[in-house]
């Protein structure tokens, strides 16, 4: 697994459809996967339950697009990669995954997709790159996301409130603003930082399929010049990006070293991120 090359990726085999309702999921497989084995109603405490589940099990990476291999949005490939591989993947693939599951356990649940702001300069002009989940419980809106990777939420938040939320990790909020929402994350006692931004419109398959398309092969996307891994903990996250392993705690502490060789990279990715040994990727 090269650390500096980047490897070339083909295009055409990403164009695929984003079939949710056309493939029946294998839930008693996939709750083995996270370790779950509770209430399977469709109510907000099941939903806390599986989301905190599932991102404790699914690492956000990148891996496929740094070795050359296509991503696909076809909801058997994502579980076979995810539940029978235990792979892990970014937004459009985790966020598939969790949005089958849901429906499947009867939420209303609709995907959405979002500008990223994170790590991004003020004045700058994303695309939309993002998927997340609108969720009704019982009337209320909800956002479940499993797939923002580096300071990605742990719980659903709710939608209909400008009120700091506690989470186990951070503290987040909304702001709204002539129908363009913004997720924030506390960074410090009066500092709040963008994660991104997001509307409500209807989204159709082929938006995330451009989306995926795009961050998966344009040749200026982070996702093609950088290895990107995430995972949170119960008290910190484990990052790999530029180079470098980080743990980062919610008080601002990081503790960071470089990633010295492919050998090293591997063990980390094994050891830390509990990815397979003998997966090609890895």
């Amino acid at each position: 697994l090269p650390l500096i090359s980047i490897p070339a990726i083909g295009g055409s085999a990403m164009l695929r459809t984003f079939p949710i309702a056309m493939h029946t999921i294998d839930l008693d497989a996939y709750f083995r996967r996270i370790g779950y084995n509770g209430d399977r109603s469709p109510t907000l405490e099941t939903l806390t339950a599986i989301h905190q589940a599932h991102i404790h099990t699914f690492v956000f990476e990148n891996l496929s697009n740094w070795t050359g291999r296509p991503v696909s949005l076809e909801l058997a490939d994502i579980e076979d990669k995810f539940v029978r591989s235990q792979r892990g993947g970014y937004c459009f693939e985790t966020n598939t995954l969790f949005c089958a599951v849901l429906s499947h356990l009867g939420y209303q649940v609709r995907p959405l997709v979002a500008w990223v702001q994170w790590m991004q300069p003020p004045d700058s002009k994303p695309t939309r790159t993002h998927m997340l989940l609108h969720v009704t419980i019982d009337g209320r809106p909800w956002i479940a996301d499993v797939g923002f990777g580096s300071i990605g939420q742990t719980v659903p938040l709710a939608l209909d409130t400008g009120e700091p939320q506690t989470t186990p990790l951070e503290t987040r909020r909304y702001r709204f603003n002539n129908g363009i929402i913004t997720h924030q994350v506390q960074l410090g006692p009066d500092e709040w930082g963008d994660v991104y931004s997001f509307d409500l419109r209807e989204m159709f398959p082929t938006d995330f399929v451009m989306a995926n398309w795009y961050i998966s092969t344009h040749p200026d996307s982070l996702f093609r010049n950088t290895l990107l891994i995430g995972m949170p903990r119960k008290d910190h996250r484990i990052l790999i990006a530029f180079g470098e392993f980080t743990k980062r705690y919610p008080d601002g502490r990081a503790e960071k070293r470089i990633v010295e060789n492919d050998d090293d990279l591997r063990d980390l990715l094994v050891r830390e991120f509990g990815l397979p040994a003998d997966d090609p990727a890895v």
